[in-house]
């Protein structure tokens, strides 16, 4: 089926066959992460994100809409995906103490501190600990409510997964920058996201996901 399919755009194609290229090879790669085939959302999301990187860097041209839609489907993958980890892995959240605000301390002790650093540390600590606890109860909450919920979960699940992770491999402070690049260019602050930074943003995505195969 590769061999079949072009290796770039040809702009002599009409439109509605190069569309069914791209749809062909986004299926072609879809059908090397069978991990996803059990996961509706996370196929359909990560679908999305595919389609979406594969057709920019065919065509090489982009109307600053299609990076912001890049951006939002790069982030909204990595939601599915701490979704999906929250629900396979749950912590007793209804028994985690009420506060104002989480805490950074939560964030520097073992098994959860080395896996991030100072900066992030703050920003995780600082999220309100209702959307923190609702996040790990219902997994309803923005992205930076779920990735503390799941790296709170730690703290109760010895096979999870992010235990066993390294550091490097998670990013978790790019992560981050991530979504604020996402949010500032969502919520009408003039800010527009480059073209190498949306890239980067969906190959960021499309690589976290890959590092949970042995988990599904």
């Amino acid at each position: 089926i590769a061999e079949l399919l072009p290796e770039a755009a040809d702009a002599a194609v009409p439109v509605h066959e190069y569309l069914k290229q791209l749809e062909d090879s986004v299926q072609l790669e879809l059908s090397t992460l069978p991990h996803l085939d059990g996961h509706p959302l996370l196929r359909e999301h990560f679908g999305r994100l595919i389609w979406q990187l594969r057709r920019i860097e065919a065509e090489g041209r982009f109307h600053p809409a299609d990076l912001a839609s890049l951006a939002q489907e790069s982030m909204s993958a990595l939601e599915a995906l701490l979704k999906w980890i929250l629900e396979a892995w749950p912590a007793r959240a209804a028994s985690w103490p009420q506060r104002d605000r989480v805490g950074t301390d939560h964030f520097r002790a073992d098994p959860v501190g080395h896996l991030v650093n100072e900066h992030a540390a703050n920003v995780l600590g600082g999220l309100m600990a209702r959307d923190v606890r609702l996040a790990a109860l219902y997994r309803d909450r923005p992205l930076k409510a779920l990735l503390a919920a799941a790296l709170l979960s730690i703290f109760e699940r010895s096979d999870h997964p992010l235990v066993h992770l390294p550091a490097s491999s998670l990013q978790i402070d790019q992560l981050l920058s991530y979504v604020d690049m996402r949010n500032k260019a969502a919520h009408a602050s003039g800010s527009s996201i480059e073209v190498d930074s949306a890239l980067a943003m969906a190959r960021f995505a499309l690589e976290w996901q890959e590092q949970f195969k042995p988990y599904f």
